[in-house]
């Protein structure tokens, strides 16, 4: 839902917004709203959207591949996108908007080790520290011919078309799931051919482009929880605006993530679900208590407190929507300063008619 432009000048001009307002009153950033068809097919997401999905930063290419925050310290990429680089070379960048390396909200960590899938385009890396959000979890169901047409959404920092060097911004895109591949799929001109099992989707809808690998390709399951099914890797045709995308599967690849996750964050694997009756693991036996682990399944787990730097789980946001009126943060702030330029111009009003 858009904001109405005349009645969000009349409000900010009361506080002097050209001083203090503009972010929180209808003075969209004007980078926001350079591309709107982006992903290719998509938009720029707000800033607190998505808060999981990240910017793997390459300082020698200055340029972002995507990624996953899929445990508090590890995140999912395309394994392609890191074969060239030493771990010391890979940044993970949190936020929705990277300029000269730099992330909008300040916060990155640093890879220290990584973690290649045998068969498939798909790597796990390990991050100094815990990240800032509520990792996002992965899907336990199994693709099936029936999903094709079933909606999804990709989010990824790729650019908006083969020619455009904008590779900076966080963008969505609405698409649909195409078909499955009915084996592993092998790419020789690829830098990782090896790409496993593989969900085809943007045909007709948003599809990736350069930096969105290592995307993830995320849908809605029947518990009305948005869970990652890809992660992105490859295009059907050279022009990225044109053909399909081709995502790696979660449920092919789940044997080598439930290993690979459990040993690399034993405290946390998105795979150990709690149960009905309580944890079904040992690395959270107590469920929702407090057990030194995060589970993401449960309504308040004061364990995920620690994690929340940045807002959780704000998938799926209308940038407009979470962007316009007055966010509630930039409300408080905004008022008080308004409040007193308000007061300020009154003094002066008194004296200049006195």
């Amino acid at each position: 839902m858009r904001a109405h432009p005349k009645r969000g000048v009349v409000a900010c001009a009361l506080i002097v917004v050209g001083v203090a307002g503009a972010s929180a009153c209808g003075g969209a950033d004007p980078s926001t709203e350079q591309s709107r068809s982006a992903i290719v097919g998509g938009k720029p997401v707000a800033r607190s959207a998505d808060p999981a999905v990240v910017c793997l930063y390459k300082p020698s290419q200055a340029s972002c591949a995507s990624g996953t925050l899929v445990a508090p310290r590890v995140v999912l990429a395309a394994a392609h996108s890191t074969v060239a680089f030493d771990v010391t070379e890979l940044r993970v960048i949190f936020g929705s908007h990277v300029v000269s390396g730099r992330g909008d909200v300040g916060f990155e960590r640093q890879v220290i080790a990584k973690h290649e899938a045998p068969d498939a385009d798909l790597v796990l890396l390990l991050l100094d520290d815990n990240g800032p959000t509520l990792p996002l979890q992965l899907t336990l169901a199994e693709l099936e011919h029936t999903d094709l047409g079933r909606a999804a959404r990709v989010v990824g920092f790729g650019a908006t078309a083969n020619d455009r060097e904008d590779q900076d911004r966080k963008r969505s895109g609405v698409t649909h799931l195409d078909a499955l591949s009915e084996g592993p799929v092998f790419a020789a001109s690829s830098s990782w051919p090896r790409k496993g099992y593989v969900v085809y989707y943007g045909r007709d809808g948003a599809k990736s482009c350069f930096g969105d690998s290592g995307a993830p390709l995320l849908a809605r399951e029947g518990d009305g929880v948005e869970r990652v099914i890809g992660v992105s890797s490859f295009g059907t045709e050279a022009d990225c605006t044109r053909g399909a995308s081709g995502a790696v599967r979660i449920d092919r690849a789940r044997a080598w993530l439930e290993q690979t996750l459990g040993a690399l964050d034993p405290r946390r694997s998105e795979l150990s679900l709690c149960g009905e009756g309580g944890g079904d693991s040992a690395a959270d036996s107590d469920c929702c208590a407090r057990d030194g682990h995060c589970n993401t399944r449960c309504e308040r787990d004061v364990d995920c407190g620690e994690l929340s730097l940045l807002p959780a789980a704000n998938n799926g946001a209308d940038a407009d929507e979470t962007a316009s009126g007055c966010a509630v943060a930039a409300r408080g702030r905004d008022g008080l300063l308004g409040g007193v330029v308000l007061l300020l111009v009154w003094v002066w009003l008194r004296r200049r008619w006195a």
